[in-house]
């Protein structure tokens, strides 16, 4: 069992349990730290507020997965004693002592569940696994009732739009975000979100009179529905007949971005079942940041990973909704490649949102630096040709991000501008730290590559990127935080 500090602050979820961890090791809290012969478990004894001490433990029986368990009262996970008995036992001796029996019978039982998984796990076939009447009949009662969300969202936007944006005040924007909030009631989450983030944009307008997003917006709204309502029905039509489901209608779904823009909430299972996972992936983060989402009401932390074995962008993002930072923990930065045995996969066309449920973190090692700019795009010009075309699908991604290698670096008035070998250009928007971009040196920037996110500003008629983090052979600088 090996681990450092990055894993314990990974590991702990949020920052609260971070210092309270802290805490109680500074305090000199911990009784007792012990380690078992195979260095699988890690247990102790904590003293608390009362008589008796708390007994905790972090069970590695599962690299990928491990376990945190205590005695306390706290509904918090992994709790504060959990997380400083990992801290203690850092810079602490610990005694070798045989696993309690407790765990090992605990340890049983979920090998006893992994085993009874697995043994019920349906073959790999071309249609989506386990597929029965009764789930094809509940697949078409939960679209019909997206649909009629669909046409309750579409008249919503016809009256906002009948009435004038122009003409709506602060009163008229407060009553039509009342009527949106029945959407929540359609499994429609992602329109709702969007109609949130309009009326937002809208009080803005009130006081620019600049209306060039909310416009936007309201394409984007108009599209979604449109095309929603044309992707439930088809979906419906091929689940009646759901013992001929054809392997193009499959990938269709697959490759789909619609689903995540109507705010479907997916289930592992379903992701399995529609062939959206992958075995045995390894991923290095090259940016990570936290962002306010009003619309969503909620809190979005949002990683970017370069897949080490696929070469393509992945994202994962954390939703925790304001009302309730107390019980979903945050995700944070890391500097090491993921190995994961499951990666689950969102439908979309580029970019796709990821998640997994357990994975086993390892150091950055020459081999994988090396593998980077094979997976980097070299051709600017069709580059920018596949971004406008992505772009111009109004359900996709809006800021795809791609891996570039390098090869100039220009000055463009105030700002900077990349060009390849072909002198092609992509202009640059510079983040906060995108001016250290000059520090490079040219042996560095002729071995190195950029981590982009594009963006069209519709308002300037412009097509420009945000550089996230360089990579050369030896390290990643990250320009975002």
């Amino acid at each position: 069992m090996q681990y450092d500090r990055d894993f314990v602050r990974s590991f702990a979820g949020n920052s609260s349990a971070l210092i309270n961890g802290e805490a109680l090791v500074k305090k000199g809290q911990f009784i007792q730290i012990s380690q078992s012969v195979d260095g699988t478990l890690l247990f102790g004894q904590c003293q608390g507020s009362g008589k008796n001490p708390y007994h905790c433990s972090v069970d590695f029986f599962d690299p990928a997965r491990p376990v945190a368990r205590c005695s306390c009262p706290s509904r918090q996970f992994p709790c504060k004693h959990c997380v400083g008995l990992l801290l203690a036992a850092l810079n602490s001796p610990v005694q070798i002592a045989d696993i309690p029996e407790e765990i090992l019978s605990k340890r049983q039982k979920i090998k006893a569940r992994s085993e009874k998984k697995e043994s019920s796990q349906p073959a790999q076939q071309s249609e989506p696994a386990g597929l029965t009447k009764a789930k094809a009949t509940a697949i078409i009662k939960k679209a019909q009732v997206q649909l009629n969300g669909l046409d309750f969202a579409d008249k919503l936007l016809s009256s906002l739009l009948q009435q004038g944006l122009q003409t709506l005040d602060a009163n008229a924007i407060k009553a039509h975000q009342k009527q949106v909030m029945e959407l929540g009631n359609y499994y429609l989450k992602g329109v709702q979100s969007d109609f949130i983030e309009l009326f937002l944009t809208l009080q803005k307008s009130l006081v620019d009179q600049n209306y060039t997003s909310a416009i936007e917006q309201v394409n984007h709204l108009y599209g979604l529905i449109e095309r929603g309502q044309k992707y439930l029905n088809d979906k419906i039509n091929d689940y009646r007949d759901f013992e001929s489901i054809k392997e193009t209608s499959r990938k269709d779904r697959q490759q789909s971005p619609i689903e995540e823009a109507l705010g479907t909430a997916w289930k592992l299972s379903e992701l399995e079942e529609e062939g959206l996972y992958r075995k045995n992936e390894e991923l290095l983060q090259l940016s990570f940041e936290v962002s306010r989402d009003e619309g969503g009401a909620q809190f979005v932390d949002e990683g970017i990973w370069l897949s080490l074995t696929q070469g393509d962008i992945v994202i994962t993002r954390n939703y925790r909704p304001f009302k309730a930072l107390k019980h979903v923990a945050a995700h944070d930065s890391t500097f090491k490649v993921e190995q994961i045995p499951e990666l689950y996969l969102y439908p979309a066309l580029i970019n796709p949102r990821v998640r997994w449920e357990r994975s086993v973190a390892r150091h950055l090692q020459e081999a994988d630096f090396e593998k980077i700019p094979a997976y980097a795009k070299g051709d600017y010009a069709l580059l920018l040709r596949e971004v406008k075309n992505i772009l111009r699908q109004q359900l996709t991604t809006r800021q795809p991000v791609f891996l570039v290698r390098c090869h100039k670096l220009l000055q463009a008035g105030e700002n900077l501008a990349i060009a390849d070998t072909q002198d092609q250009i992509i202009p640059l928007k510079l983040t906060l730290f995108g001016a250290d971009l000059l520090k490079l040196s040219q042996s560095q920037w002729e071995k190195g590559c950029l981590l982009l996110r594009f963006q069209n500003n519709l308002g300037e008629g412009s097509l420009w990127a945000e550089p996230l983090a360089f990579i050369d052979d030896r390290q990643v600088i990250r320009y975002l935080y």
